[in-house]
């Protein structure tokens, strides 16, 4: 009779459970890729903003060199934006008790096409109305970031647009702030019903071990819906809220934005 010896395997790793529906903050490494992918390449606006601040401070300086300058950040985020003492929400309702309190803004940042998380009906224009009621009345600006490709003019078709998208490769993003850690991205196409697009990404997030092998550690399938627009109902919500365009930045990104550019709308009240 022979003895067979033993023989031992490695089990199989389980699986990681990929966590649907997540947003960009479900962890510390998700907060972390966001701000790499996302947050740098909305960078090159950051000169827009500086400008329209520094503008703003010195007309503030000459028109009441008492008051402090006041900064309100909207959907702060990771906070890209905010510059010195500021205040920062993250919740639209919150601007309403500035106007009760006879607090006045007098530079107000919207960045990054966050406007178009807006996507109950009559929230777009109510959001106008309520920048108004809180701006210093003749010096106090908001700035606000659209981009081409929500703001559509009349007769144009989303969907189409949307499934005529050509996707960006797999990509890999390399951790900053976590040793050996790296990120693993694709994209999904919009799905666009009506006036609302669902946009996603699946992150896989990879730890490399000692002998060189990744480790799947967090795989998180990121949907978020977004609002489309057309001009004439952005500069119908402006002018009802009382609101004129000073003046209008294009954000230069890369030649892959041609046609659909970031715009940085300086907005004051009429």
């Amino acid at each position: 009779m022979s003895i067979q010896p033993d023989i031992y395997t490695t089990p199989a790793p389980a699986a990681t459970m990929a966590q649907e529906g997540s947003s960009y903050y479900d962890s510390p490494y998700m907060v972390e890729f966001y701000n790499l992918k996302w947050g740098k390449p909305s960078m090159p606006g950051m000169g827009i903003y500086w400008k329209i601040f520094t503008d703003a401070v010195t007309q503030h300086r000459e028109a009441a060199p008492d008051k402090p300058f006041s900064v309100l950040d909207v959907g702060t985020g990771a906070g890209r934006v905010p510059i010195g003492n500021a205040l920062a929400l993250d919740e639209l309702p919150t601007l309403l008790p500035l106007s009760d309190k006879h607090i006045t803004i007098d530079l107000l940042v919207f960045a990054f096409n966050s406007v178009y998380h807006m996507e109950r009906d009559g929230e777009f224009a109510q959001f106008f109305l309520q920048v108004s009621k809180v701006l210093t009345p003749g010096t106090g600006r908001a700035c606000i970031g659209l981009a081409d490709w929500f703001l559509l003019n009349p007769g144009e078709d989303m969907k189409a647009r949307a499934e005529s998208e050509e996707l960006p490769p797999l990509e890999d993003v390399q951790s900053v702030d976590f040793p050996g850690l790296r990120y693993h991205t694709t994209m999904n196409r919009m799905d666009c019903q009506g006036k609302l697009c669902v946009c996603g990404e699946d992150v896989q997030v990879f730890q490399q071990l000692d002998d060189g092998r990744d480790k799947e550690i967090e795989v998180h399938r990121v949907r978020h819906s977004l609002r489309w627009f057309t001009k004439p109902e952005f500069s119908t919500a402006i002018e009802a809220a009382g609101l004129r365009i000073v003046e209008v930045s294009k954000v230069d990104e890369s030649e892959e934005t041609v046609g659909y550019d970031d715009n940085v709308y300086n907005l004051q009240r009429a």
